[in-house]
């Protein structure tokens, strides 16, 4: 079996250290990960508290087998000291200490191999810089002739983050999450460097190292080939009506996992330990919302993987790689060459768009009788197959279409959300590029942009100053959407969390609804709104209004502010192809070569060489077709997380008419396509991840 043990502590219960709000809710999202069918793991939470090393000795005496392979994660406080050694620090009304001399005994002992995971700040009173402690605890456990592999963050207490999990972790769950369905093993080895190749975030660490111990670890193994088909529905032998078809692609996300049933063997006294099923993760109703939020009808946001777009803000010689002594004796530092990391997600097939931009004929809209007549036949359908969520979003389509008897009425006002949606999990990035943009994806225009992420505010923001779209902003008008306790700046936060798009800096300005959108930052996009819709819009209505804004500022996105028509995408486009060495500078046009000239100052190492990559496959011939596709799949998307985020088709639908953006694509084109997406498997499947589907 697969083993994982994960621990984390609030650390209230003492007045030593300041406590991490939620530490526990947000470490299992953590360990759910590990709990995916990809991974294996039997995963167990313990709150990191006295008696941690007995409970787990407990734990693994009582499994009635060996484990094969074991990972512990441990994010919490740590004491650096020269005369115990480094020791990992334990809630309680006295902290406790679990040295990690003792760890490495319990794990070999434990497991044919094993893989630490460490995510800590140094206490109070010890010596030496983080830097010095990564090394140390990497020795601790990872030298001489140990079975057991580390990764290890180490921060000063001033750079503890003060809610959500800290950047290491983060990071690591995201390249967890783009694992999904690879061919490939992913090791400790091949994790950090891929965790180093996303330069912003992974400038975010202080201090970091991987240790390789004797034995390789598979943290997720090679993905097998899929032999079942995802959709939990049967799909209907009648085909849908021209304006809801689903795209033509093959969903190449694995099936839900099955829920993990729990070991017959009871936890250790005192541990409490459980075992965490698969995603989502139940969040307690009685965990207190975040600071500022006070109405009992507003649920705090939920845990959420964080993402960061900002420049790096620590020189890179600050960032520890542990290179070759601390790893093991001379004759066993690994030294073969690790190729760079698969990209993030595997994509679908490029947009149901036509090379022209315009719709094809999947996405046009059916007359209202057929669409409705389609609708009536899948509600059928789900209720044969016992699917009650299904059954009610197909009535809420019929509702909306106008055409729902009493009882398809009755069906979508009875399930309907009232307020905003319990949720109990977060999109993943599965659940974005595999899901929300289903039918929408064009991998080689992603690939090109993802590159240029790094450089992409500095270089647009300059190009929206020549431009003169420099946006004049008072400091007086900024919110803080964590800390400001407006009800927008509230539901942004909210919002934020739900879809993990970092949330940007929020600018209230009197000019009404026509400011709604993000504009051109100096390190990322701002959002700008009017002081007017603080009022009078009720909590699902701002979810849904922030969801579609935010939806355009996910990295690749971004490009849009700064670069917001297709004629602007397509010179960026150019400019990036000639950097990347697939066109020459005289194919491009002056406005191109000026940008590309600053692409060049800002793209380097592992970004230029992801560039380059991306550049050669890229069809150079259909850059501006790609650049008008690119912006109008953007927008479809744009809608089906509004109406994820909100729960409610006919609210997302009278939004997208009530406040409009300067669209590419026609309202019966977006409304064809949330009316598509709101029966498809790919939304079942996101709702049930989120813990709002009906049971």
């Amino acid at each position: 079996m697969r083993l994982a043990i994960v621990a984390a502590s609030a650390y209230e219960e003492n007045g030593q250290v300041s406590p991490i709000p939620n530490a526990e809710l947000d470490v299992e999202l953590f360990g759910s990960r590990l709990a995916e069918a990809d991974a294996g793991f039997a995963v167990h939470a313990f709150p990191a508290q006295r008696g941690l090393a007995d409970a787990m000795e407990s734990l693994i005496a009582g499994l009635g087998e060996r484990p094969e392979a074991l990972i512990f994660y441990f994010w919490g406080y740590a004491l650096q000291s020269k005369e115990h050694g480094p020791t990992l620090l334990l809630d309680g009304p006295k902290l406790s200490s679990f040295t990690l001399a003792r760890l490495r005994r319990l794990l070999e002992d434990s497991a044919d191999v094993s893989l630490v995971v460490l995510d800590t700040t140094l206490a109070e009173g010890s010596s030496g810089e983080p830097l010095d402690a990564v090394r140390t605890m990497g020795r601790a456990l990872s030298h001489g002739d140990s079975s057991v592999s580390s990764l290890i963050s180490v921060r000063l207490p001033e750079q503890r983050v003060a809610q959500g999990p800290p950047p290491f972790t983060g990071l690591l769950q995201m390249i967890l999450d783009a694992q999904t369905g690879s061919a490939r093993a992913l090791t400790p080895e091949t994790l950090f460097r891929a965790m180093q190749s996303e330069e912003v975030m992974f400038a975010d660490i202080p201090a970091a190292g991987c240790f390789l111990g004797l034995r390789d670890f598979e943290v997720v193994p090679p993905a097998r080939p899929l032999s079942v088909r995802p959709p939990s529905v049967r799909p209907p032998s009648f085909p849908p009506p021209p304006g809801m078809r689903a795209p033509n692609i093959q969903p190449s996300f694995p099936p839900p996992p099955a829920m993990r049933p729990p070991l017959s063997n009871p936890p250790p006294p005192g541990a409490r330990p459980q075992t965490l099923p698969p995603p989502p993760v139940v969040r307690p109703a009685s965990v207190p919302p975040p600071p500022g939020a006070r109405a009992p009808s507003f649920p705090p946001p939920p845990a959420a993987r964080p993402a960061s777009i900002r420049p790096p803000s620590v020189p890179p010689a600050t960032v520890y790689e542990e290179q070759d002594e601390l790893t093991a004796p001379q004759e066993h530092v690994r030294t073969r060459s690790v190729p760079p990391p698969p990209p993030p997600i595997r994509r679908s097939t490029p947009p149901n768009l036509t090379p022209s931009g315009a719709p094809g004929p999947e996405l046009l809209a059916p007359p209202a009788s057929s669409a409705a007549e389609y609708c009536r036949r899948l509600l059928a359908e789900f209720e044969r197959v016992s699917d009650r969520d299904g059954a009610y979003r197909a009535a809420e389509c019929l509702e909306a279409l106008g055409e729902a008897d009493l009882h398809e009425a009755l069906l979508a006002a009875n399930h309907r959300p009232d307020g905003l949606l319990p949720v109990r999990g977060v999109l993943s990035y599965t659940d974005w590029y595999e899901r929300l943009c289903a039918g929408c994806n064009d991998p080689q225009t992603n690939a090109l942009l993802r590159a240029l992420v790094p450089a992409l505010s500095r270089v647009g923001f300059q190009h929206a100053r020549r431009l003169r779209r420099e946006p004049v902003l008072s400091e007086e008008a900024r919110q803080d959407p964590e800390r400001s306790t407006t009800t927008l700046a509230k539901t942004l936060h909210w919002t934020s969390r739900l879809l993990c798009v970092p949330a940007a800096e929020l600018y209230l300005v009197p000019e009404g609804m026509d400011s709604l959108g993000l504009v051109p930052g100096p390190e990322r996009p701002l959002l700008t709104c009017g002081r007017a819709l603080g009022s009078g819009f009720s909590l699902p209505e701002l979810v849904c209004v922030w969801a579609r804004e935010l939806s355009f500022a996910r990295p690749e996105q971004a490009a849009l502010c700064y670069f917001p028509n297709a004629s602007e995408l397509s010179q960026l486009l150019s400019a990036a192809l000639a950097v990347g060495g697939a066109v020459g500078l005289r194919a491009i046009d002056d406005d191109g070569k000026r940008l590309a000239s600053g692409l060049k100052r800002e793209v380097r190492g592992p970004s230029l060489a992801a560039l380059e990559l991306a550049a050669q496959a890229y069809p150079v011939r259909e850059v501006s077709a790609r650049a008008q596709a690119f912006i109008r799949s953007a927008e479809f998307v744009s809608g089906r997380a509004a109406l994820v985020a909100c729960g409610n088709l006919s609210l997302a639908l009278a939004l997208d008419q009530r406040f409009p953006r300067r669209f590419l694509t026609r309202a019966d084109e977006r409304r064809a396509d949330l009316l598509r997406f709101m029966v498809s498997p790919e939304l079942g499947q996101i709702r049930s991840a989120l813990g709002v589907a009906i049971a």
